[in-house]
């Protein structure tokens, strides 16, 4: 098994560094202008593409509006800022005028067509942005394009105060992948072999799409990672919820809320974290039409895309972390802290009743693990788990290709003092994009070999239709998942994609 290893490793080594014998172009002429990108390690990267006129003044809060042609060359080389939003730490640029992707592919065209994984970051639709996830390793140790979009945030891309225009942000997403059809022959990738794929906020946005039917037609496959929020709000319930938010903005009922809010600084109503329950995709009747369970329940989903869906084995680990007084596992936290932190974030949503009846759920839970842990089996299965083992029985029922895994792996050089954060929510992107995202840390040869199962996995599964190789022997019995566990050199290793108390769940994710 060790020569295994390092043959991978030697492989992967030589299929980044060899990209080719000759760099493609810097520039490229596409449907919507000349772009000049930069040599960016192995890749060529295209940085800042815009793909809508920027959003500001009267677009505020309006759908997106595609860019005109750019006439000259259009200068692709330094990151675009950020879509507004709280809570990054210092260094980060923000601007409405953030309708922007960055576009990576092999410094050397490996062929002419390559296909192309579009990624959509997560950030429960608060905050994120294109610069956290680099796509330059993913595109040249994989050949392939890969295109990383930023979308509206928050209030700017799901305000609840009007009867239109209330999910922004997926209908940015929606323009984003449009550009990318119409365009991305000329980066060298095939507009017919497009898959989109993205973790927590952008997970749930793939899942929208693949509900959403103005959006089938803009892409193939689809790779939905530890959807977020499996249980989302009417814009009526927000616009009833946020009512007191828009008056601290000296925006109340005596006033057109929207009329108002576009009068204001940017700065002076980007929400908090806090503030941004309501402030995500909704039921508006019009994009989405109910709750994505139900839909997938009810058929109404993107038949012609094959599914890939997975989630993290401790989704709920930071969430338990950061939700119970940002202490690690072998700290007791009390009762009290327990049912208070469960209650809050239930009380935002659902009423007395229910909030009882799921905390009852979870009670013997908690006395069996103790508070930590069933605070975060509590968080994950609700946010994350249950909603995709869920809507897995729906598709087993209903097709036969769809894929899913599960991810369970820690790395020797993970921060020893974070080791119960290893596999919860975000950490399996690393081995996606081959390198560290959230957490910095030294790639050691296990990661490595990782990193290769799962990107030639990823992009398999784009070029093929099928994330089945020699390096991950991804099960067809469903409802066992491909099993990324703790020892990387098990390419056969598989779980089952089940979870008992998730059936107590579908009563809520159906609700309408």
């Amino acid at each position: 098994m060790f020569l295994k290893l390092i043959s991978v490793l030697l492989i992967v080594s030589l299929a980044y560094v060899a990209n080719g014998q000759q760099s493609a172009p810097l520039t490229v002429s596409a449907r919507s202008g000349v772009f000049t990108g930069i040599y960016f390690n192995s890749t060529r990267a295209f940085l800042g593409v815009p793909y809508a006129k920027p959003p500001v003044g009267s677009l505020r809060f309006e759908q997106p509006q595609p860019r005109d042609y750019i006439f000259g060359t259009y200068q692709a080389t330094t990151h675009a800022p950020s879509c507004w939003q709280s809570g990054k730490p210092a260094g980060y640029v923000y601007s409405e005028d953030c309708l922007y992707m960055d576009i990576y592919t092999p410094k050397g065209y490996s062929r002419n067509s390559m296909p192309v994984l579009v990624f959509i970051h997560g950030g429960r639709y608060w905050t994120g942005a294109a610069t956290d996830f680099p796509g330059d390793k993913l595109a040249a140790i994989q050949k392939a394009v890969v295109v990383i979009i930023q979308y509206r945030l928050n209030v700017f891309g799901f305000q609840p105060f009007s009867d239109s225009n209330n999910n922004l942000g997926l209908q940015d997403q929606q323009l984003a992948l449009r550009f990318v059809r119409d365009n991305i022959r000329a980066f060298g990738g095939d507009p017919s072999q497009v898959t989109i794929f993205g973790e927590s906020a952008g997970g749930s946005s793939v899942l929208h799409h693949t509900i959403i039917p103005s959006s089938f037609s803009l892409y193939n496959n689809a790779i939905i990672q530890s959807a977020w929020q499996w249980y989302i709000p009417t814009v009526a319930q927000g616009r009833t919820k946020m009512a007191s938010w828009a008056a601290t903005k000296g925006c109340d009922g005596t006033t057109d809320i929207i009329t108002c809010l576009k009068t204001k600084n940017a700065t002076d109503i980007t929400p908090t974290a806090g503030q941004s329950d309501f402030f995500v995709p909704m039921v508006d009747g019009k994009l989405i039409t109910s709750l994505p369970l139900k839909a997938i329940k009810e058929k109404r989903y993107n038949y012609d895309a094959t599914i890939m869906m997975g989630h993290n084995y401790d989704e709920g680990n930071f969430m338990a972390y950061s939700r119970l007084g940002w202490v690690p596992p072998n700290v007791t936290v009390t009762d009290a802290t327990y049912n208070t932190s469960i209650a809050k974030y239930l009380n935002v949503y659902f009423n007395s009743s229910q909030v009882t009846d799921i905390m009852n759920l979870y009670a013997p839970v908690a006395a069996q693990l103790g508070n930590w842990y069933g605070g975060a089996e509590f968080f994950g299965d609700y946010y994350i788990v249950c909603g995709s083992i869920l809507a897995s029985q729906y598709f087993k029922a209903d097709r036969v290709e769809a894929y899913y895994y599960l991810f369970n792996y820690s790395s020797p050089n993970y921060p020893a003092n974070e080791w119960f954060l290893a596999a919860s929510h975000g950490n399996e992107l690393p081995y996606i994009f081959f390198q560290d995202i959230y957490t910095p840390y030294p790639f050691a040869n296990s990661d490595n070999l990782l990193a290769s199962r799962m990107s030639s996995a990823w992009v398999d599964f784009a070029d093929n239709d099928s994330p089945r190789s020699p390096l991950s022997d991804w099960p067809t019995n469903y409802p066992q998942a491909m099993y990324y566990g703790p020892n990387a050199s098990d390419f056969k290793a598989t779980k089952p994609y089940t979870k008992d108390i998730c059936e107590n769940w579908r009563q809520y994710f159906e609700a309408y």
